[in-house]
């Protein structure tokens, strides 16, 4: 763990897979919280491509449509996304403050090989019978909820559900005696495993 951060936790990231890895960071300078709803038109701009519609144009009528037809639609909300660019920087053991972490954040990214040799297991959290996120919460521990990815971003976000989309890593080469850079960037994008509901908010953020 670099530049003591075990002295506040406020300014620390955590990154944590049940029966897995863990990797602390430094909160990154900025980051961005974003999360997307689709809305559409019902009928667009009016029923035009409709046999009503074109007899309407051809007598004159103009499109058959209203202020109220174009109402917005609620069509989907996308999960909550976050990418972190957490700084890594060896003050003393490079291999357990560089590379160690970027282990362990590739393996929460990438698939593993089924228990049949055959078939692959997906990265990220693996549950049976589940159904929504506070069933999840229910059986953390149980076996039930087997590699479930939490982030913890200060003491102010607590994303307890993830997956980790990619892991794309900048190593700077600035060589310890050992061969190992001394310091690396990690950029970290993961989202919710569910979309989250707005009573769900409270969940999210730790300082409630």
């Amino acid at each position: 763990m670099a530049y003591g951060m075990e002295v506040n936790p406020n300014y620390r990231v955590r990154i944590q897979q049940m029966n897995g890895g863990k990797v602390e960071a430094y909160v990154p300078e900025t980051f961005q919280l974003a999360v997307t709803s689709q809305f559409g038109q019902s009928f667009g701009q009016g029923i035009s491509n409709s046999t009503v519609g074109t007899a309407a144009k051809a007598v004159g009528l103009g499109a058959l449509t209203s202020q109220s037809m174009t109402a917005q639609i609620w069509e989907g909300t996308q999960p909550i996304e976050i990418t972190l660019e957490l700084e890594l920087v060896a003050e003393s053991n490079p291999k357990e403050e560089i590379l160690e972490p970027i282990k362990k954040l590739l393996a929460m990214t990438m698939p593993s090989r089924g228990a049949g040799g055959f078939l692959l297991d997906p990265p990220g959290p693996a549950y049976i019978g589940l159904i929504d996120w506070h069933a999840f919460e229910s059986v953390k521990g149980e076996g039930k909820a087997n590699k479930q990815i939490t982030v913890q971003i200060g003491t102010f976000l607590l994303f307890d559900n993830v997956v980790i989309e990619s892991v794309n890593t900048t190593f700077y080469s600035m060589m310890h005696e050992s061969g190992i850079p001394l310091r690396a960037v990690v950029a970290v994008t993961f989202k919710t495993f569910f979309i989250q509901l707005s009573n769900d908010i409270p969940d999210i953020f730790m300082k409630k």
